[in-house]
């Protein structure tokens, strides 16, 4: 398993890196996610570059959405390290790259490396 992102982004071939996306929650389902997503996926499909994210629980669909696929993912034993449980309601990303790293052992929250693979330009 790879440990970080900026881990992962070593053994990859140079790219541009979506490091931070996020919205006030009373802001969110609104499009501006989106709209910075298609910015930046259309900025790189114009220079034919694939894109590389970690993405969070919550993100997750989106990322999908937009042509991202699973490479590896992150599980954070958040109950072992911190105590906390995962209450009701919470997604942690237990269900997501099921495919990639069956579901996420109880007491984890999961975020998932993804890339975008280069589109070529001239398309």
């Amino acid at each position: 398993m790879i440990c970080s992102l900026h881990e992962a982004l070593r053994t990859l071939t140079c790219c541009p890196v979506l490091s931070l996306l996020a919205c006030n929650p009373t802001r969110q389902r609104l499009g501006a996610g989106s709209a910075l997503l298609q910015w930046g996926v259309e900025l790189a499909d114009s220079l034919s570059l694939p894109t590389r994210l970690e993405a969070s629980p919550s993100g997750y669909g989106a990322y999908k959405k937009f042509g991202y696929e699973d490479i590896d993912v992150v599980d954070l034993k958040v109950t072992e390290t911190w105590g906390v449980t995962n209450s009701a309601g919470s997604n942690w990303g237990a269900n997501n790259a099921i495919s990639l790293a069956g579901r996420a052992p109880d007491g984890v929250m999961r975020t998932v490396i993804m890339r975008r693979p280069a589109k070529d330009a001239s398309v």
